[in-house]
């Protein structure tokens, strides 16, 4: 989590108010690698209006109002110090996705795979890169939405 000193303590206080036990997608998907695409998120059936989807938590955040009037050299040196302090295995999921925007490698993972978000009272927005709703096939009019940290489904989708 990268926050201001005075937002990280909520933050910090919401997501363990909330996490829960990572349930809701086990045997439903399986990776395929999918032409043009890259790796991707297949579903093993469909789902209906207001099915969990799936829990899972964030790899990464950033507080978008923290990094905003930083210089990009900045920016990025904090970025690649933020993944480099990642445990190696969460480390190597971040730097398994995929990169369509070029120049610096962290930030365009980042950018290519990230969402918005907002957490507790504090409405502060963040940048989250969540590996597994990364891989779901999705598009610029989204049928699903996140919910604290549970990514909950709004429409049909198969």
């Amino acid at each position: 989590i990268v926050a201001s000193p005075s937002v990280a303590p909520t933050i910090r206080d919401s997501l363990s108010a909330s996490l829960t036990p990572e349930l809701g997608s086990q045997g439903l998907f399986y990776e395929k690698i999918v032409p043009g695409r890259g790796t991707g998120l297949i579903s093993n059936r469909t789902f209906t209006k207001g099915d969990l989807i799936l829990t899972s938590t964030p790899l990464f955040m950033i507080q978008e109002r923290a990094i905003r009037d930083m210089s990009k050299a900045d920016r990025l040196l904090l970025q690649k110090l933020s993944i480099s302090a990642l445990p190696t295995k969460s480390r190597g999921l971040f730097c398994s996705l995929a990169a369509h925007f070029g120049g610096d490698t962290i930030e365009d993972v980042l950018l290519t795979n990230g969402f918005s978000a907002t957490f507790s009272e504090s409405r502060e927005g963040f940048g989250i890169v969540v590996p597994e709703a990364a891989r779901l096939n999705h598009d610029c009019r989204p049928n699903v939405s996140i919910r604290g940290l549970l990514i909950s489904f709004k429409g049909n989708f198969v």
